[in-house]
């Protein structure tokens, strides 16, 4: 599920990257999620004696023992005690988990041991960064960390640093979702979950008694994974409610709209380009797939009532990697840097880098046409709002349908494979951005007119669109507000209307 969503886009070689303990916990999440005694604790923990310091009477036990069977910790084996200096096998009860540490585990349980050893074959280390094929994998699964592939002489070392309760929290969340999420989020995910009870249960499920900057020892971990793992695999999720993230942006032209972005001209009368249903519609002669006047009604009774009153569309909050993402568009666009393309490069992998290749892919069409950075991050806002703005709509546990129309995911909450794309069309129409539906066959994508062209945009990047990128099987859906032709001739040859 994508819930704002799921992206398509998702997932050191230190030894001890994976070694957990810890002897001093909260009284809220020290206690067992159901209430057991400690005897019945050590009855069910196995191997005790695998390493010296493992002790059955911690309310980690269970948790532990489960690390380990599954494979998701290792432990010091065979090795000095990196504080005493003893030999033997150790977890280290009490030493602070990094981030390179949880790294290590959270990518062991998400991609399972095979896929986790197939990860470091993959993606090879850069000299003097045994945590960068980690990060790597983190960046391409989404998961949010304070550490990245961006290196400098100014780069902390995040990787060995002790991370704390919030940013393990941002961590599993993200980690379940594959973007970037917001710390409220991710602790209202932990309470509403049953993954936390915070440091005092009686307190409630607010950030201040989730203790987001207090640091973690490895044993925390083991409880936080177990009980985050009964909750995914439960059946009974319950998802972030991600229409919280949207916030009104008015814009700052005085003048009014931009007529770069607002391009929404309506016909002033109806012509035979358009190939209606005899539905009374609000835009063109446009109903989204739906088949019924009932239905187109209650959609847009829905569209109305979430965008009738904004004069922008809708900004959703985001963090981390988009600071990166901001400064490679800056760069790109107005200072003629450009991505490292050779793979051999021991450069080409820092997300830097790699956001340099992601911005000339996404806006290499409007380099020259853009003049401010304001009017870029103004245009990153709309791209993003474009690929995740209809997600909002999906319930829980959607189902898949075959109806494939926005009524189909705005009032019914499921999804189909032209849903996204019809419900986004809806939108902008509202808000005043023209678009139009455009099926290549192998997908149904959303066409948008700005700076006087024709835009698709999709995880990949921004194509716009051309005689050369065009195929026969390409399509148009329906026209744009303003008719069939009000379209370049290129573009009227590929309509085949279907409502």
């Amino acid at each position: 599920m994508d819930k704002f969503n799921k992206s398509i886009i998702m997932k050191s070689v230190l030894l001890t990257s994976a070694i957990l303990g810890g002897s001093y916990f909260f009284a809220g999440d020290n206690a067992k999620a159901n209430t057991v005694d400690s005897t019945k604790i050590a009855a069910n923990v196995t191997n005790k004696t695998n390493y010296n310091d493992f002790d059955s009477t911690q309310y980690w036990a269970d948790e532990m023992q489960w690390m380990i069977d599954n494979g998701y910790i290792t432990g010091y084996i065979n090795q000095k005690h990196p504080a005493t200096g003893k030999h033997g096998n150790w977890l280290n009860p009490g030493g602070k988990l990094t981030e390179a540490q949880m790294l290590s585990i959270l990518l062991r349980y998400e991609l399972g041991i095979d896929g986790y050893e197939r990860m470091k074959e993959t993606i090879p280390n850069i000299q003097g960064k045994p945590s960068h094929n980690h990060y790597v994998q983190a960046e391409i699964m989404g998961i949010m960390t304070k550490g990245s592939t961006y290196y400098s002489s100014f780069t902390p070392d995040y990787a060995n640093q002790q991370v704390t309760r919030g940013q393990l929290a941002l961590a599993l969340v993200s980690m379940f979702y594959g973007h970037d999420i917001t710390l409220e989020e991710a602790v209202q995910f932990m309470f509403d979950n049953n993954i936390t009870s915070g440091t005092d249960p009686k307190k409630g499920p607010t950030v201040e008694n989730f203790a987001p900057n207090t640091n973690l020892s490895r044993a925390h971990i083991s409880t936080f994974l177990k009980r985050f793992d009964e909750a995914v695999t439960s059946g009974n999720i319950k998802y972030i409610d991600f229409k919280g993230r949207y916030e009104n942006i008015i814009p700052s032209n005085t003048n009014g709209k931009d007529p770069n972005i607002f391009t929404l001209v309506s016909k002033t009368e109806k012509t035979d380009d358009v190939v209606g249903n005899k539905i009374k519609t609000k835009f063109g002669e446009r109903s989204y797939g739906v088949s019924t006047q009932a239905e187109y009604d209650q959609l847009m009774k829905i569209i109305e009532r979430d965008y009738g009153n904004l004069d922008d569309f809708p900004r959703v909050n985001v963090s981390g990697s988009r600071v990166q993402y901001e400064q490679a568009l800056e760069d790109y666009l107005f200072h003629g840097k450009t991505g490292i393309t050779d793979k051999s490069n021991p450069n080409y992998r820092t997300g830097y880098n790699l956001a340099l290749i992601s911005v000339e892919k996404s806006f290499s069409s409007f380099k020259g046409k853009l003049k401010t950075m304001d009017e870029a991050i103004y245009l990153l806002d709309l791209r993003e709002f474009l690929l995740f703005g209809s997600n909002v709509y999906e319930k829980e546990n959607a189902t898949y349908d075959v109806s494939h129309t926005a009524y189909n995911l705005v009032v019914e909450g499921n999804k189909g494979y032209k849903d996204g794309p019809y419900t986004m069309s809806a939108i902008l129409d509202q808000l005043g951005i023209d678009s139009f539906v455009f099926d290549s066959m192998m997908d149904v994508q959303l066409a948008v007119k700005l700076y006087g062209d024709w835009y698709v945009f999709d995880n990949s990047g921004c194509t716009k669109l051309t005689p050369e990128v065009l195929n026969k099987e390409h399509s148009i859906l329906y026209a744009p507000n303003g008719g069939l032709y009000s379209l370049p001739p290129f573009l009227q040859k590929k309509y085949k209307p279907v409502n």
